[in-house]
């Protein structure tokens, strides 16, 4: 599969967001309301804030709320140029409407359902959120510790309270997303592979 070079230009939301799922474990709703605001540089370190703050912005459960780095294929492939062409926009992914509930990401689940099913991938309970088990499992092959995993998946840690990043330093986090591997996933770029 063909991908932009460093301007981001031809990102698409059909590629983009199962991506941003499999390099950030994150939730399809998380990522469907994401606002150009939400991607952020933490200590130098850029990353996706999940958040409520915006009237359509909903969370899980309080410890969804989180800062999440972003790993670098997804830098390396133009996703800081794709969301710089997208500031001043009130959401990243404008063109997907809520549905009867407000959710931003039921049309985007649709759509992969659909397209899942136009690839013939049939195992049951195939859908976008096996993209958090990759990540999980994932993180388990490279040996992130487990309080780690729950913090970038936006997991309750005991049932504590949560903040952002559940009390582990960026730097910490941004470490573990970087030590996650897909050796099985071949990403190409004007023909040169990531």
């Amino acid at each position: 599969m063909g991908l932009p070079g460093p301007a981001g230009a031809r990102w698409s939301r059909p590629l983009l967001v199962p991506l941003l799922g499999l390099f950030t474990g994150a939730r399809l709703n998380e990522l469907c309301q994401l606002r150009p605001d939400d991607v952020v540089i933490e200590k130098g370190i850029p990353c996706l804030r999940i958040t409520d703050e915006a009237p359509w912005q909903t969370l899980k459960t309080a410890s969804s709320r989180r800062l999440i780095p972003l790993h670098p294929r997804l830098l390396s492939l133009g996703f800081l140029a794709f969301v710089e062409g997208k500031r001043g926009q009130e959401r990243l992914f404008a063109e997907l409407q809520p549905d009867a509930f407000g959710y931003l990401s039921d049309a985007f689940s649709k759509h992969f359902a659909r397209f899942l099913k136009s690839v013939e991938v049939k195992r049951p309970k195939v859908s976008f959120h096996s993209f958090r088990h990759c990540f999980e499992d994932a993180c388990r092959a490279a040996g992130v510790e487990r309080g780690l995993m729950d913090a970038l998946q936006g997991h309750s840690e005991g049932g504590m309270a949560a903040r952002y990043g559940q009390g582990f330093p960026v730097e910490r986090l941004a470490e573990a997303v970087r030590s996650i591997d897909y050796p099985e996933v071949t990403l190409w770029r004007g023909g040169e592979r990531f």
